[in-house]
């Protein structure tokens, strides 16, 4: 067998037959399979899927699972099925729209046995009409990357992905405990050969409320993303940390940037509080939150808090953003400005004059 295509379905009934359809439409002059982890899907998905497999019993192999395994689970137990040279990704909501799409990236590989990975340009379309359809490519000209580069950003749209099978070997045990798994797979199949891009749209790329990347909030994907990078470092022994570093500073950054504005956005210190429980106490990521960032973070917000609710007569609110401000940071104590602030609030509070 030359390609597996191992593609992933759970509740997707109305894209799913789309999505066989248009590999079952690929013309190559090899042979490849579609085998398709179904997870006990509680919509039509499971019987449009049996139907499809009844008309092409041949193309088609079904892994029905008895109960639901979660996405990680059945991603791995479906690309433990793949039996082909290659192994092709897609997910059951997005779809193929060229029918040489396997053939190209079959030949290119067969061409570059130097090269491990290869992927394509994608149509991204917002399916509630939000935004324009637009190609997803890499911002540069390039048409071949490493694995550096792939830890830098996850560029590599998982439907439009062809990797060399056996590259993978077992699953490092953190992979149980992604938010996704398809970055992992592709730096893992990337130590072994180099990454080739061919610049022609090829599939379609989904965005929809139930898709479960799109519908993660930022802050959510972020801390995924920190997640991944911070275990993959360990598990590649730090050999690229000075690249994970920088890339795991922008990621921190826009994090801390998205709890800045969920904090700020709050009337009380009780909402205040609870954001920091939410985000500082009980993400396993955050909790891992380098002191300085933290830091820094904190005094944001409580500059935010002292100076706004100053400025609004909220004295109260002012001088207990100061408190915190100092506990967190004594050598603001040494800021003139925010301690007029803080002192005057103070005296307002003494003469009555708060609210």
């Amino acid at each position: 067998m030359k390609v597996s295509v191992g593609l992933i379905a759970y509740n997707h009934e109305p894209y799913i037959e789309q999505a066989v359809q248009g590999v079952l439409a690929q013309k190559t002059n090899f042979d490849y399979e579609i085998v398709i982890g179904e997870d006990c899907s509680t919509d039509n998905t499971r019987s449009i899927l049996v139907r499809v497999q009844e008309q092409h019993p041949d193309k088609i192999r079904l892994l029905l699972n008895e109960k639901n395994q979660g996405m990680i689970q059945n991603y791995i137990q479906t690309l433990h099925a793949c039996q082909g040279e290659y192994i092709a990704l897609l997910d059951g909501d997005d779809y193929w729209c060229r029918e040489d799409k396997l053939q190209k990236q079959v030949d290119f590989l067969d061409q570059n046995p130097d090269y491990a990975v290869c992927f394509h340009s994608v149509l991204k379309v917002y399916e509630d009409g939000s935004r324009e359809p637009k190609v997803v490519r890499p911002k540069d000209q390039r048409t071949s990357f490493d694995l550096k580069d792939l830890l830098a950003s996850m560029f590599i749209p998982t439907c439009s992905t062809l990797i060399r099978n056996g590259l993978i070997g077992e699953l490092p045990e953190f992979a149980y405990s992604l938010k996704m798994l398809d970055w992992l797979i592709l730096v893992l199949a990337a130590r072994h050969g180099r990454i080739g891009f061919l610049d022609e749209v090829m599939a379609v790329y989904r965005v929809h409320p139930s898709g479960l990347w799109s519908s993660m909030s930022m802050v959510d994907r972020l801390t995924a993303n920190i997640q991944f990078l911070e275990a993959i470092n360990s598990y590649l022994e730090y050999q690229y940390d000075e690249a994970v570093q920088s890339v795991l500073r922008k990621y921190w950054s826009f994090l801390s940037n998205e709890v800045y504005n969920l904090a700020v956005a709050q009337e009380t210190w009780v909402d205040v509080d609870m954001i920091f429980e939410e985000f500082f106490n009980v993400s396993p990521v955050l909790t891992s939150m380098k002191p300085g960032w933290k830091n820094e973070l904190l005094e944001r917000i409580y500059c935010y808090y002292l100076i706004t609710a100053y400025e609004s007569g909220k004295h109260m609110m002012a001088w207990n953003a100061w408190l915190r401000l100092v506990k967190n940071d004594p050598t603001m104590l040494l800021n003139r400005g925010l301690m007029m602030m803080a002192f005057r609030s103070a005296a307002k509070i003494l003469r009555g004059q708060t609210v």
